[in-house]
């Protein structure tokens, strides 16, 4: 395991060092042409697993495999953190969420806490509901979905809920936390949108739909987004809960939206990927043009939107028409991580390949930031803090330790090009 980590680093340092440069993911030529460039490229030691699963957040990308081992990478510098298997196997790793200097994944029983950096064990919440949404943050709570019908808000060092709210429905997307996170929306499958304050669970609003929800909302300062199976995208208005405008589809959504202030981006499998104009009064001019090929909205500026296309082609689109502008192979590529903060590409194979790209001019990597990537300190972890509205759970002081009973954690290796180290047990099944 360890020679296949320094393999997968050789490779990341590949652009930069010269080394290694007869292997090109993506034609370096069909990136020019298109004015991009690869700034990092990455070969998973993934001992023959596949990845299912990708997701960004913040600055780190995580890559799943059906039996829940998750590799986390740092999304600038290509730099492999760490290895843990997160679940037990056959149970799809979900969207994980960030606290501070924890990263939490969700499993159907609890909720599992892991150092961000190095991927320790920290502690396990255990559940006495089944979970049925990923979770979120806002620093010092996390918010859970269940399927009993209920959203459930936990302190991240205790085991009882500081609060539970009911909805009409089980609740299977992801909730959204808005207004500078004193507010939290959720979906349930019965097609309802709800909105609570955070502090107390206090009712802000409840709008219904007409089919279930099951994608995770999205929100930004236009309102709350619901991607719905009654074949319809809805922007909510986040203070009282009005409808903002309702866009139609050809199919149902099952996915939730990439936004963007003027533009959203929504996957329909009957449509393909379909901008959709935030501003737009009239509903027959909102949605702006449908890519039929398109799958991923993958980075976008004012003028153009990079998408990944069902056919493993990176494709330069006009946000104004729809037009294909370039078109960049990237075969083996099927998943796509959206990065919309800057105009940065991540894609991923399922063979544990990976490449961010970026455009000709963006600073190139610099080895320094790799350095300091791989050699970064551990923080201090802020004190625990104690819900009031309920009874503190026993301080489970062996529970915080690597390894603690109720949080197997696999052993392993010494460090290896500074903090950064790989789970041993990882290969072995």
């Amino acid at each position: 395991m360890r020679s296949g980590w320094l393999l997968a680093i050789c490779v990341a340092l590949a652009p930069l060092s010269g080394a290694f440069a007869q292997v090109d993911f993506v034609s370096a030529q069909a990136l020019r042409d298109a004015k991009l460039a690869t700034l990092w490229q990455l070969q998973l030691p993934t001992d023959g697993r596949e990845i299912t699963d990708a997701y960004l957040v913040d600055d780190h990308l995580y890559l799943a495999t059906a039996d829940a081992w998750v590799f986390c990478v740092q999304a600038d510098t290509g730099v492999l953190r760490w290895v843990v298997q997160t679940n037990t196997a056959g149970y799809r790793v979900w969207r994980p969420a960030h606290a501070g200097d924890r990263v939490i994944f969700v499993t159907p029983a609890s909720a599992r806490e892991y150092d961000r950096i190095y991927g320790d064990a920290i502690r396990e919440i255990p559940f006495r509901f089944p979970a049925g949404s990923p979770a979120v943050s806002d620093g010092t709570h996390i918010y859970v979905g269940g399927t009993d019908r209920r959203v459930y808000c936990f302190d991240l060092n205790w085991d009882y809920e500081i609060w539970k709210v009911a909805a009409n429905g089980p609740i299977s997307g992801r909730p959204v936390l808005f207004a500078n996170q004193k507010s939290l929306a959720f979906c349930s499958e019965d097609g309802g949108v709800y909105a609570c304050r955070t502090t107390n669970k206090s009712y802000l609003w409840h709008r219904t739909t007409t089919g279930p929800l099951t994608a995770d909302l999205a929100a930004d300062d236009n309102g709350v987004y619901a991607a719905c199976r009654d074949q319809s995208l809805y922007l909510i208005e986040s203070t009282q809960g009005g409808l903002r405008w309702r866009a139609r589809f050809s199919g149902p959504l099952t996915e939730p939206p990439v936004t963007t202030p003027e533009l959203v981006y929504q996957f329909c499998e009957d449509d393909g990927l379909c901008a959709v104009a935030t501003g737009a009064q009239v509903e027959g001019e909102r949605v702006r043009w449908k890519l039929a090929n398109g799958r991923t909205l993958l980075t976008a500026d004012k003028s153009n939107a990079y998408v990944l296309s069902r056919d493993s082609e990176l494709l330069v689109v006009k946000n104004e028409d729809g037009g294909t502008v370039s078109t960049v192979p990237v075969p083996g590529f099927t998943i796509g991580v959206p990065r919309v903060t800057d105009l940065t590409i991540h894609l991923v194979s399922p063979t544990g390949k990976l490449t961010c790209i970026r455009p000709l001019g963006a600073p190139s990597l610099d080895p320094e930031k790799i350095r300091a990537a791989l050699e970064a300190k551990k923080p201090r972890e802020k004190a625990a803090s104690q819900p009031a509205s309920q009874p503190a759970s026993q301080p489970v002081a062996e529970a915080t330790k690597p390894g603690a009973p109720g949080l197997e954690s696999k052993a392993v290796d010494k460090p290896v090009g500074g903090k950064s180290k790989v789970s041993k047990g990882y290969g072995g099944g």
